[in-house]
Parts: structure tokens; sequence; C-alpha cells
């Protein structure tokens, strides 16, 4: 195979759909293939080479270490304004707020009366 048509290393299939419309009267078919892609590394340019390339939908997924009261849907807007596409928000995770963090969170079934803390304990 033509190594300058494979997908660049960066660019993981992850999963194929084909659809294949068969006549059978007419010996003939059409279809189309989807491909889902992780881009695994930083890239500004990914080239993909087919005979007719229709991108429908494009994710970004990246996390964000920032200020009170920093907009995070605004920067998804912003972005996508930038690019000349639009752009919002599919899903925001809070990772942490103060001294909690995502990773340490426990299932309300899970919570324990030693689990529990003074808010006034509590800075921000």
């Amino acid at each position: 195979m033509n190594e300058n048509i494979r997908l660049p290393k960066i660019a993981i299939p992850h999963r194929y759909e084909i659809n294949l419309d068969i006549n059978l009267d007419e010996f003939s078919y059409t279809g189309k293939e989807v491909v889902f892609l992780e881009i695994v590394d930083e890239t500004k340019e990914l080239q993909l080479h087919s005979l007719g390339i229709v991108v429908e939908n494009a994710f970004v997924s990246f996390e964000i270490s920032c200020s009170k009261g920093t907009y995070i849907r605004s920067i998804a807007r912003d972005l996508g304004d930038k690019l000349g596409c639009g752009g919002h928000l599919v899903e925001l995770v809070r990772l942490s707020q103060g001294k909690f963090e995502l990773k340490d969170a426990k299932k309300v079934d899970d919570v324990q009366m030693s689990d529990l803390i003074n808010m006034e304990d509590l800075s921000f």
C-alpha cells in the first residue's frame, strides 16, 4: 500500500462503521464508511485522503486549569469562532475545587460519617 495515503501515527482509528446498500437487480452498491479517530498528539494539520470526504462532527478534548470566574463555556464558543465553525461544550467535568479533587470522590452510598467534614474548617 502506498504510504502516502495512510493515516499518520498520531491518528488512531478506534471504530469503523461500514454501511452498504446493495442493488441485486443492477449488481451495484453504494455505501459509506465512518471512521472514529483519536488524535493522540498535538498537530496543526491532519491530512485525510478520500474521493469524497465529509466531516460531520469534530470534538476537541482538553484540560484547563483556571482561576475563579473563568467562563469555560465562553472559551469553547470563542475557540469555535476562531476556527470559523462555531463551538459549544458537549461535556464539562470539574476535576478539582480548592483542596477537593474528583479522583478522591466517593459514591453517595459509600460515604461514612467519618468522611464528613465541618464546613467551618474549609477555606477556599
